[in-house]
């Protein structure tokens, strides 16, 4: 009797046993993380005026169509993309939520949503405010990936923080947040109004593994230098012993197609 009690309790465990097996094998084969997330945080304050505003939409629409780009993110692999344009710290962001882009019918429904976005965005240059939605956004994301990079551009230093009493999030904030969580970010400065834009992006906010500053000084350039920008920082990086294990993670969900 003791025999056949302890016989049942074994194929009870091993019952058990099976089933959480059954049950791991499926999160496992989908526990598989993205190769990329990128957002991109763009500079809507009022020190963008209209036009430059329009600029700054054509220009990242025009790189998400271009074939490099698109090539750029093939050879990365799976790429999710997600934008914000920020303004002001105490109004709300305009975002477009993450968006898979495995080719180049993605990158166009992506561009053309882009280009279709009115603004609601102006005020004082809440740079600080707005790294951080944009890494509240990877935070957020219910998916996994080997790198989260944020692409910040913007003609101006953060301003609001000087002004403002109550606490609003400064650049070197965010950076700190960055640097803890993993996140790469690469900065586009505008240096229309501000010559020393590119060394306070360089001192203030980048931060990574291979993280770096383009300058450009108009918007009638804006659109090739985000080009060359999204290339570079999308390309795999094939540096000798460079750690690419998930910064940030979450349950996994693929980002829908735009």
């Amino acid at each position: 009797m003791k025999s056949r009690a302890l016989y049942n309790r074994f194929l009870g465990l091993s019952a058990a046993a099976l089933a959480l097996w059954t049950l791991w094998l499926p999160a496992q084969a989908e526990a598989r993380c993205l190769d990329v997330a990128l957002v991109l945080a763009v500079d809507g304050s009022s020190s963008v005026d209209g036009a430059e505003y329009q600029l700054q939409k054509q220009g990242i629409a025009e790189a998400l169509r271009d074939p490099q780009v698109i090539a750029a993110m093939r050879q990365a692999g799976d790429v999710a993309v997600s934008v914000i344009f920020w303004g002001d710290a105490g109004q709300p962001h305009q975002t477009i939520d993450w968006f898979r882009i495995a080719d180049s019918k993605d990158g166009d429904r992506l561009a053309q949503r882009i280009a279709r976005m009115q603004r609601n965005v102006k005020g004082s240059t809440g740079l600080g405010s707005g790294l951080v939605a944009a890494l509240d956004m990877i935070a957020d994301a219910d998916f996994c990936a080997n790198r989260a990079i944020i692409n910040v551009s913007g003609d101006g230093a953060e301003t609001i923080y000087r002004r403002q009493t109550r606490h609003v999030p400064k650049p070197e904030d965010a950076r700190a947040r960055a640097e803890e969580a993993g996140v790469t970010i690469n900065a586009l400065a505008i240096s229309n109004q501000e010559g020393g834009l590119k060394h306070y992006f360089a001192s203030q906010v980048v931060t990574g593994p291979g993280a770096f500053v383009m300058e450009v000084k108009n918007y009638e350039s804006f659109a090739e230098a985000m080009r060359r920008k999204l290339i570079r920082e999308i390309t795999p990086m094939a540096v000798s012993g460079l750690d690419l294990s998930a910064a940030w993670s979450g349950p996994l969900r693929m980002p829908e197609r735009p």
